[in-house]
């Protein structure tokens, strides 16, 4: 699911669960989704998160509670090793995680 805090008219639904101190963007994309006016969660399977901000992580996992949700827990970076290793397992689990739930 992208980001889709299109409109401030939602923020006071997801200030009802998110903190208030939060970036617009994300307790509007999180207040679309609790008012269930977000086409995109509405008929979507699943949420994919990613945790590269705390926003976004603590959005995610409120999303959990609406909808099945997925996060990778993703490295903030690509230039060491064990970075590359973090990005290569996380989407190892999102495949598998796919395959478990669409039977494949």
């Amino acid at each position: 699911m992208a980001l889709c805090g299109t409109s401030d008219e939602v923020i006071p639904e997801g200030e009802k669960v998110l903190p208030a101190n939060l970036c617009p963007l994300i307790k509007s994309t999180y207040g679309f989704a609790y008012s269930q006016k977000c086409p995109f969660t509405y008929f979507s399977d699943m949420i994919i998160g990613e945790t590269t901000c705390d926003g976004k992580k603590k959005m995610y996992e409120l999303l959990g509670e609406l909808k099945r949700t997925h996060i990778l827990h993703l490295p903030q970076g690509r230039d060491r090793a064990y970075e590359r290793e973090g990005w290569y397992e996380e989407c190892r689990l999102l495949k598998e995680e796919l395959e478990g739930f669409y039977g494949g």
